[in-house]
């Protein structure tokens, strides 16, 4: 979850909200006290049982905004300044640059920087210490909240927007968090999913002249260039309503020549694109076309579970037979490799 999110969370189960929240509002809950600058449009919905639960208008969205800007530009600085000794640190200068810019000393004084001008104006972070402390040129420009937002809300919504501060984030976040695993009442039964995902499947174009260079193409992926088609299927959609942590099964089908292992790879690809390209629009590699009855077909089944920071997918036959190990990503990641074990044909 992301603390947007988690607070939300908290907000549903806390005996002392800090906003009444009533069925059909729009609520936008933006973190911007500690540089990571996400936030997430929600909406208050009740279930069959008049129990409130969040729908997600869109995916939970980060920006480079807030202070964040103040970390990079003293990220810019250490690398700078210890380029000239980086013979000396064993690591590139680069590196150690971001662990200083990670450490918790800096995340805690960056928060101390002060302004000169006292015409500035100022945002009020009650957590963060003294309000009169905090400086962050970004914010307190209007670049976060400025009238654009602010009408586009108003217009959205049709009410006038009103702004709550909370008075206990961190707390807000952490029992946020521990509300949704322990509370029977899930605050997210379902999601707006934050990438797309899609399985590329790489079927044979044309069946090799020899056998053993068949196995061998099966074995150690040798002529995959010449031998396969990159076929793209688009699963779930970025932004699409999907089941927090709802199993979805995908069919799927590949041929082997008969008497042969039937192995392949399935790989998993994720896009945080709003409009990934399609599977029309990937051009085969080679075009040579072949008798398909000259081949043994191979049903089985993609099980998929998509929930908020992870997602799983899993092979099964037929029969619903387990025929691969699980893999788990973490929304968005590089796509992995998962082997399919040995199916029964039909």
């Amino acid at each position: 979850m992301t603390e947007p999110q988690a607070t939300a969370a908290f907000e549903f189960h806390t005996p002392n909200p800090v906003a009444s929240l009533q069925r059909g509002q729009n609520v936008m809950i933006v973190d911007v006290g500690a540089g990571t600058g996400d936030f997430s449009v929600l909406q208050v919905a009740t279930n069959a049982q008049h129990t409130h639960h969040w729908r997600e208008h869109q995916p939970a969205i980060g920006r480079s905004i807030g202070s964040s800007r103040i970390d990079k530009g003293f990220e810019v600085r250490m690398t700078d300044i210890l380029k000239s000794h980086q013979h000396l640190l064993g690591r590139r200068a680069a590196l150690v640059a971001w662990e200083m810019r990670c450490s918790p000393r800096f995340l805690e004084a960056k928060h101390k920087f002060g302004s000169t001008d006292k015409n500035t104006r100022r945002v009020p972070v009650p957590h963060l210490g003294d309000p009169q402390s905090i400086f962050d040129d970004y914010i307190q420009n209007g670049d976060l909240i400025n009238p654009g937002i602010i009408s586009c809300s108003r217009e959205d919504s049709g009410a006038h927007p009103i702004l709550v501060v909370s008075k206990k984030p961190r707390l807000a976040v952490c029992m946020g968090l521990v509300y949704n695993i322990s509370e029977k009442v899930v605050a997210f039964p379902r999601i707006a999913c934050r990438a797309s995902f899609g399985v590329v499947g790489r079927i044979p174009s044309a069946a090799p002249a020899k056998p053993k260079k068949w196995r061998s193409i099966l074995k150690r992926g040798e002529g995959v260039e010449g031998r396969y088609d990159d076929c793209v299927e688009w699963i779930i959609r970025k932004g699409e309503q999907i089941d927090n942590e709802g199993e979805l099964e995908i069919d799927r089908t590949v041929f082997f020549e008969p008497g042969e292992r039937k192995v392949c790879n399935i790989e998993i690809v994720t896009s945080v694109s709003d409009k990934p390209s399609s599977a029309k629009e990937v051009k085969k590699k080679r075009k040579v076309f072949w008798r398909k009855d000259y081949f043994l077909q191979v049903n089985f089944k993609i099980r998929a579970t998509i929930g908020m920071a992870e997602a799983s997918f899993l092979c099964v036959d037929a029969r619903g037979v387990k025929v691969s190990e699980p893999v788990t990503v973490r929304v968005p990641r590089d796509p992995p490799i998962m082997a399919l074990d040995e199916v029964e044909g039909e």
